[in-house]
């Protein structure tokens, strides 16, 4: 038997399959993924992939030419934002507060922040589309990374609190959340005692 899965790509006792289960959700899900999450043990984006029904990953680093994109932006014209923190990002709930025509589409950046940073500013064709933040008082959970402040969220994690918020889809999100939690769980019984305390956040 292989070491790794052929569904979700993680080694077995990570695999994903079993508790994974398809979500109806609105807003269609579009990850644009750097190269070097693909082989992540604990990469998030497929996690997504596995449980949403409209959810696809596209990886690359420079995506202002590819094809996929630029077809998706155009089906989605005027009804599509980024989720990427800018200074005139707004906040998310403002997607469902009548204020405005609601997105049918959100682009996730997957990648460290340092990456995908250098991602936003390499794909210029974002910057047209309108931009979102998450509130700031969402904590992640992703012990298994050093993260840059307590509020730094997963991709997986990230694409949760936006179903919950903008389309008060609990079920979808906590699909998510369950999925992510048994994956992490699974890999701490692994790290010695030890070497969690030293290396990881509680």
């Amino acid at each position: 038997m292989s070491r790794y899965c052929e569904q979700c790509g993680k080694t077995q006792y990570l695999c994903i399959c079993q508790q994974s289960m398809r979500q109806s959700h609105r807003i269609k899900i579009i990850i644009l993924q750097h190269p070097d999450e693909v082989k992540r043990p604990l990469s998030t984006a497929i996690i997504a992939k596995q449980n949403l029904q409209f959810c696809d990953i596209l990886v690359g680093e420079d995506f202002s030419l590819d094809p996929h994109l630029t077809q998706l932006l155009e089906h989605y014209k005027g009804k599509i934002g980024v989720l990427f923190p800018t200074e005139g990002s707004g906040l998310i709930d403002t997607m469902s507060s009548g204020a405005q025509q609601p997105l049918d589409a959100m682009i996730i950046i997957d990648g460290t922040w340092r990456k995908a940073y250098k991602m936003w500013q390499l794909t210029q064709t974002l910057h047209e589309l309108p931009q979102y933040h998450l509130p700031e008082s969402l904590k992640g959970n992703y012990r298994l990374r050093k993260a840059p402040s307590d509020n730094a969220l997963s991709t997986v994690e990230s694409i949760a609190a936006l179903l919950a918020i903008a389309e008060d889809n609990q079920q979808a999100s906590q699909q998510l959340h369950n999925v992510f939690d048994q994956m992490i769980e699974r890999q701490m019984a692994r790290i010695p005692d030890e070497v969690k305390a030293r290396n990881y956040r509680n």
